[in-house]
């Protein structure tokens, strides 16, 4: 068999290739083996994973995951960690998309059967090889680890839980690193959306954050309670604290729990398309989970602002797929009951100050100005945009150096101001000045959301249909979510992309009602003027008609024939069964 398995790694057609893997899989499975020739038999199939050829090692990968699926559960137990260490390695030093793709899928069945004293081996691994802090091999080996750590809780399920609070300062410490690194950057940075070396040259250990995020989704997935937020604690407090227990459950939790989701909000903005990806589904996991979404917003004042402002830059980019809209859709809605609470509690305290007196209404406005609110007397924000502000959402504007002055004098306006004034997008500098303060601060109001929503909604560019729908969308879910009483203030608003499109839609179909009752009139036209020629294009559209007809008639018949010959229609005449029995 040695010359068969040398062919089925060298041997340029794929039959032979996929004949010479079979006889061989068969003869490893059926053939009584020692220990010592198996393992000579399993030596080889690693040692090719470095063949130069991607046919040679996807053939080899191919026979590895046979091996895995089809070994006995005691063999493959004895070979795990020969067949571990190889296929690690081949998740970060193989050149070939689709080789390292195998060879995680051979990984993960690996993993799957493995017992838990083999399991508890591999954490071990890679618990070590992600506590590195070097650069070159140790990032390759920090990058592996976070991947084969993924695959065992997939492997685990709920059980993976119970490992988060050893494996929360490593991958702390590789989030909290790439944060620094790709999310506070240049914002002028194009952003990247490939695994090629020019993006790991151009935002260095973006592979570790991903993998990291990715397990970190895999746990909220499978056991949310090993990163519920502690209850009772602020971050700083859960993070000098011991590891306490997830409530309901024996699983430790890390008092890292609050760090690691800090530090997974601010990679919502990461440079690299994928971290921002699954960091937003891991931040989404959070908002809907009740036992995280409340520590989430009262770690910090404006968090929800906050959020609001990374996921509508995500909404907003040109690399959004539907999948990112859909999941940005989806937290925008929830962060809009939370600024619209926060909205109504700001409203209620200025309304409790007021009537305690000039006192009480000094210390709401001092308030207000923490929170950043730019409002109405009537408890709206003044969040109109001029055409300065139009191009501020990706967070690059500056205040003008007037704008100080202009927004004192807003204020002063708003006292007088009636409820609804400046609605048509207008000229009142005071309104611009609080976008573009709300994008300084890179922070959003619900008003401020409103509005961004409406224009990307009222977008027309080409290209932008996908963002477009989105914001739509975005629309009737928070009109759902918010109620009518909440919803009612911003109607002007939100209903101008609403009515541009219902015209531009009556537009368009007056134009094609026009252009129908031209054809009728110019058909009425030539038959009055030729009705030889108008008869003769009646019998041809007639003629075309019937012969429509019949070719509909002759498929209907050959498909009851085929039904009778196939023995499905019924025998014809009936009866047949009273006959029998007389």
């Amino acid at each position: 068999m040695d010359r068969v398995q040398q062919i089925m790694v060298r041997s340029q057609s794929a039959p032979v290739r996929t004949s010479c893997g079979v006889a061989l899989l068969q003869f490893l499975l059926d053939f009584p083996l020692g220990p010592q020739r198996l393992k000579q038999h399993v030596a080889f199939l690693l040692a090719n994973l470095e063949y130069e050829y991607e046919s040679g090692r996807l053939q080899v990968l191919d026979m590895l995951a046979q091996v895995v699926a089809k070994f006995p559960a005691e063999v493959l137990q004895a070979q795990s960690d020969v067949l571990l260490m190889p296929l690690v390695v081949r998740l970060v030093n193989d050149s070939s998309p689709k080789a390292r793709a195998a060879a995680g899928e051979v990984l993960r069945s690996l993993l799957g059967r493995l017992e838990p004293p083999q399991l508890d081996r591999a954490v071990g691994y890679c618990r070590a090889w992600l506590g590195r802090t070097g650069g070159g091999t140790d990032a390759a080996l920090r990058r592996a680890a976070a991947q084969t750590l993924g695959f065992v809780a997939e492997a685990e399920g709920g059980r993976f839980g119970r490992r988060m609070a050893e494996l929360a300062p490593a991958v702390l410490r590789v989030l909290e690193q790439q944060a620094a690194r790709g999310a506070d950057g240049d914002d002028s940075d194009p952003a990247l959306d490939d695994e090629s070396a020019a993006s790991e040259e151009a935002c260095p250990g973006w592979h570790e954050a991903y993998y990291c995020l990715l397990l970190l989704e895999k746990l909220v997935a499978q056991s949310a309670a090993a990163l519920a937020w502690p209850t009772g604690q602020s971050a700083k407090t859960a993070a000098a604290a011991t590891a306490g227990t997830a409530a309901g459950g024996s699983q430790p939790v890390s008092p890292l729990v609050p760090e690691l989701w800090e530090a997974t909000v601010r990679l919502l903005l990461h440079r690299h398309v994928w971290v921002r990806k699954a960091a937003a589904r891991l931040v989404g996991h959070g908002l809907a989970s009740p036992r995280v979404s409340g520590g989430l917003m009262a770690a910090r004042p404006g968090r929800a602002g906050e959020l609001a402002f990374s996921f509508f830059l995500q909404l907003e980019c040109d690399q959004a797929d539907e999948p990112t809209c859909l999941q940005a859709v989806k937290c925008l809605v929830s962060l809009s009951v939370h600024l619209h609470r926060e909205h109504a509690a700001a409203d209620a305290k200025r309304q409790r100050a007021a009537a305690e007196g000039p006192a009480g209404a000094a210390a709401n406005g001092s308030a207000a100005a923490v929170n950043g609110g730019h409002q109405h007397a009537d408890g709206e924000e003044a969040d109109h945009e001029d055409a300065e502000a139009d191009g501020d959402a990706d967070g690059n504007d500056e205040p003008d150096g007037d704008d100080e002055a202009a927004e004192a004098k807003a204020e002063a306006d708003d006292e007088e101001a009636v409820d609804g004034a400046g609605e048509d997008a207008g000229d009142d500098e005071g309104d611009a000045v609080s976008m573009a303060a709300q994008v300084a601060r890179r922070a959003f109001t619900l008003r401020g959301l409103v509005r961004r929503m409406a224009r990307l909604a009222d977008d027309a560019r080409w290209g932008r249909g996908r963002q477009r729908s989105a914001a739509l969308r975005w629309t009737a879910a928070a009109a759902s979510a918010l109620g009518a009483d909440a919803i009612a203030p911003h109607l002007p608003v939100l209903l101008r992309p609403l009515e541009l499109l219902l015209a531009s839609y009556n537009k368009a179909r007056e134009h094609v009602k026009g252009m129908r009752s031209e054809r009728k009139r110019r058909s009425a036209v030539r038959g009055m003027l030729d009705p030889a020629a108008a008869a003769a294009a009646r019998l041809r559209h007639n003629a075309r008609k019937a012969e429509g007809r019949k070719r509909k008639l002759e498929v209907l018949k050959r498909e009851r024939s085929a039904r009778q010959l196939s023995g499905g229609g019924r025998p014809r005449g009936g009866g047949g069964a009273k006959r029998g029995r007389s």
